[in-house]
Parts: C-alpha cells; sequence; structure tokens
C-alpha cells in the first residue's frame, strides 16, 4: 500500500501540534502565546448588554473601541508629530494644546513609531503594547528564576496576564504601562545580577517612557549607600563610584534630554510641568478615597488596592527580598498622596512585585488555581465592557489616522 503524504487542513493540524509542543517545552514561549491569545480574547466582538440582559456576540470584527480607548490616541499624536507643534496631527484634539502632550513622554510613542513602518500607526501602536508584554513576561520569568521560584514561574506567568483585571485591558489597548513595567522589571533584574550598565540603560528607558521611573534612580541609590555602610572591609569611594554610579550616567542624563527635546519643541525646557496633565499630588492622605476629591462616595475598590498592595510589600520584607520590598515601596508611599479614581492604573507598575512575587505561595496553592479558573470568564466581561468606555471622538480619531 502506497503511503499518501498529508495535505490541506491534515497539515495545518500537525503544524499547530508541533507548534504546541515546541511552546510546551519552552515555558516563556508557552507564556509569549498566551498573552496572544489573551489579548485575541479581548479582540473578539465585544458583548452588549440588551433589555438588560447580558448577551455575548461574535458576529464582526472591528478595533474601533480599541484604538480609541484612552490615552493610546494621545500616544499616536506623539508618535506621529514628536512634539511638532505645527505638525496637522497636533489638530485632532481641538481642545487640547500643543503642549498638553509633554504629559505624554516619547517612550511609548518612539515604539509605536517603529512599528508603524510595518503596520500603520493603529495596529503600530497595538503591536507595540503586545510586543512591551510579550517580553515583560520573558523578564519577569528570568526574575523569578532568579529568586528561586522557577517550580512555579510558568502558572505566576499566567497570573501575571489577567490580574488585576484592569492590567488585561491596559496590555491589550494603546497604553505606556506595558513598556514601562518591562523597563522597571529589567532595571531590577539588572541591579540584582550587577549589570550596572544595562540597568542605567533599562532606568534611562523608564524614566523616557513614565515619570515616575525617576524613583528607580531613588531606591537604587539608597541600595548602593546601604550596601557601601555595611561593607567590610568598606570599598573605597572611587570604586563605588566608578562600578555603580557611573553607569547611572544614562538614567541620570535622560530627563534632561527629554527636557532638551521640550525646549527645542516648545521653547520651553520645563514643559512637562506646564503641561497641565502630569502629576496628580494631593495634600491629603489616602485622597483617592476622599468624596470631597472626586466627587464620589463609592471608594471601597481604593481601600483595597491600598491594603492588598501594603501586604504584598510587607510579604516581600518578610521572605527577605527587601530590594523588591524599597523599590515597591518607593512606589506606593507617593500614590497614597495621588488623587485619581483610576488608583489601580497607577499601581500597575508594582503588581508584579507586590502580586505576584509577594503573594506568590497563595497564588501557587490550589484552591487560589481553582477560583482563577472560576473567576476568568468574569474578568473578559469586565473588560469588554471597560475599553467600550472611556473612548477618545470617533471623529478626531478618524481625523488623527488620516494625518498619520
Amino acid at each position: 500500500m502506497v503511503a499518501v503524504p498529508s495535505s490541506g487542513p491534515n497539515i495545518a493540524v500537525d503544524l499547530f501540534r508541533a507548534g504546541i509542543r515546541f511552546c510546551l517545552g519552552r515555558p516563556v514561549l508557552t507564556l509569549v502565546a498566551l498573552n496572544l491569545l489573551a489579548t485575541l480574547l479581548v479582540y473578539i466582538p465585544l458583548y452588549e448588554n440588551r433589555d438588560g440582559y447580558l448577551h455575548l456576540s461574535f458576529s464582526g470584527w472591528s478595533l474601533d473601541n480599541i484604538y480609541r480607548y484612552w490615552d493610546g490616541p494621545l500616544y499616536l499624536v506623539v508618535a506621529q508629530t514628536f512634539y511638532d507643534p505645527g505638525n496637522p496631527a497636533v489638530e485632532a484634539f481641538a481642545d487640547l494644546t500643543p503642549g498638553y502632550y509633554a504629559a505624554h513622554l516619547p517612550g511609548y510613542p518612539a515604539t509605536i513609531r517603529l512599528f508603524s513602518y510595518i503596520f500603520g500607526y493603529a495596529n503600530g501602536m497595538l503591536a507595540a503594547t503586545i510586543a512591551a508584554t510579550s517580553l515583560a513576561i520573558w523578564v519577569l520569568y528570568q526574575l523569578l528564576k532568579d529568586l528561586g521560584l522557577s517550580r512555579n514561574a510558568l502558572w505566576l506567568g499566567v497570573v501575571f496576564l489577567l490580574l488585576p483585571p484592569r492590567w488585561l485591558i491596559y496590555h491589550s489597548v494603546g497604553a505606556a504601562e506595558p513598556l514601562f513595567i518591562l523597563e522597571a522589571l529589567s532595571f531590577i533584574l539588572f541591579f540584582r545580577r550587577k549589570q550596572f550598565w544595562l540597568a542605567g540603560l533599562a532606568g534611562a528607558a523608564a524614566v523616557l517612557t513614565r515619570s515616575p521611573g525617576v524613583l528607580l534612580l531613588a531606591v537604587y541609590l539608597v541600595l548602593i549607600a546601604g550596601d557601601y555602610v555595611r561593607a567590610k572591609p568598606r570599598p573605597s569611594v572611587w570604586s563605588v563610584a566608578w562600578q555603580k554610579l557611573l553607569p547611572m550616567a544614562p538614567f541620570a542624563a535622560a530627563p534632561l534630554l527629554l527636557a532638551g527635546l521640550y525646549q527645542v519643541q516648545y521653547g520651553d525646557f520645563f514643559a512637562y510641568f506646564h503641561s497641565g496633565d502630569n502629576i496628580h499630588l494631593s495634600g491629603a492622605p489616602f485622597a483617592s478615597i476622599w468624596p470631597s476629591v472626586l466627587g464620589y462616595n463609592w471608594s471601597e475598590a481604593s481601600l483595597w488596592i491600598y491594603l492588598l498592595n501594603a501586604i504584598g510589600i510587607l510579604l516581600l520584607w518578610r521572605n527577605g527580598m527587601r530590594d523588591l520590598a524599597l523599590f515597591a515601596g518607593a512606589f506606593y508611599v507617593p500614590l497614597i498622596f495621588v488623587a485619581h479614581h483610576d488608583l489601580v492604573r497607577y499601581m500597575l507598575p508594582i503588581f508584579p512585585l507586590t502580586l505576584i512575587i509577594g503573594y506568590e505561595r497563595l497564588l501557587c496553592a490550589r484552591e487560589f488555581k481553582l477560583a482563577v479558573l472560576l473567576i476568568v470568564p468574569a474578568i473578559y466581561i469586565y473588560t469588554w465592557s471597560g475599553v467600550q468606555t472611556n473612548l477618545a471622538p470617533p471623529e478626531a480619531v478618524r481625523q488623527l489616522l488620516a494625518a498619520g
């Protein structure tokens, strides 16, 4: 009997099975594949609420709401203009002044511009987000291995993709958070490996993506000073400066280079501070809970966010990961004084430390795994509803994409 070679659907099935086997033997690739799957499920046509009942619709494909989700369109403006006030794309949102975009730092728009040469600006924005999330997963996996948590690293990576639910939204739309988390985790990983020049470059990238990135340098200096004081015999100041401080030169120079860019484009060295949408600090502690600050009383979720992250920081400290506790704490303390209804978004950069690493034992319990499996549908219902709100005007986005 002559064997008939496989063709058509059989080849596709064989390739699919081979791909699954290949990924399962490589945990990081498995996580990247799961990230792509998780994001694809977000893009599936969103749910509609008709007559008070929830109905799922999978009748057509449209990424319109994904493109329009704030602050993605604002980063698209920067990607197209790089702060040039005379660029037509600046006029897409007529109620915003050119200087307003100085609050949206160039790190993420630069990656959008890079991907735009292949996918165009709108899809390039999403490609930049997905790529940054995939790399963040890889860095987190390396960090977990260095911490001796490799046995549970695959599962912890899965949790990282889904929790908190707000994070699922922000690593599926146009947002700087995935790139910033990648850079912050890279800084921490390189610091722990004593690869200080790489840490300096990661820190420079972080501070050009989100302004809180400067806190990484502050914690670094505290940790270096602590090591110096405890060292016996104590090394010379010059050796510490050469080996540990000089590598931070790119980090320290990055804000000055950014201010120089603003000086060239806006004629204002301090344009970031004059943008009107940069720092949401309030003089009152736990300002995101005060009804007089936000105008409503339903702030219980913010209390839980504060509590869970505080516990996570303390768990890191108790478990001997005091450097991670300090990095997380440096971001957490200022957020006590932030007045914003979307507090969880500001907390996202520390969740890989406080939630994934701090609560590692709880997250790996059988009961928690079962609970996550049960709650996944609810996470996606939340996400599908979330990406239908907080949207830029459709006409403005169309004008923006036409200008690009």
